[in-house]
């Protein structure tokens, strides 16, 4: 977060670096999820009677998204393991459940 007060007001701006294509995906997700499934929505009116604004809200679910995507992403091989055809492992993002967001 980068420090933008002015005066007697205190605020902050995030910092707007990195990946914008995965942010724009990972906000698609959230926007399908928050759509599609009650307990996303229902995540959301949490997070929002906790205090925090509902693009706060968003960032806790695109944060979660994206937790939940790098776990189940395979490890690149080794440098020492140069075979030839790598290929992910069979059900390696069945990990991602649709329903699965806020339940654990």
């Amino acid at each position: 977060m980068i420090p933008a007060s002015s005066g007697k007001t205190t605020s902050h701006r995030l910092n707007r670096g990195g990946d914008r294509q995965l942010d724009a995906a990972l906000w698609r997700i959230a926007m399908v999820r928050l759509a599609t499934e009650p307990d996303t929505r229902a995540y959301l009116a949490s997070r929002t009677a906790q205090g925090k604004t509902k693009p706060e809200a968003i960032r806790c679910i695109k944060r979660y998204i994206a937790r939940e995507v790098f776990t189940a992403y395979p490890a690149k091989p080794s440098l020492d393991s140069r075979s030839i055809g790598y290929v992910r492992p069979a059900g390696a993002l069945d990990k991602l459940s649709r329903s699965g967001i806020m339940r654990g």
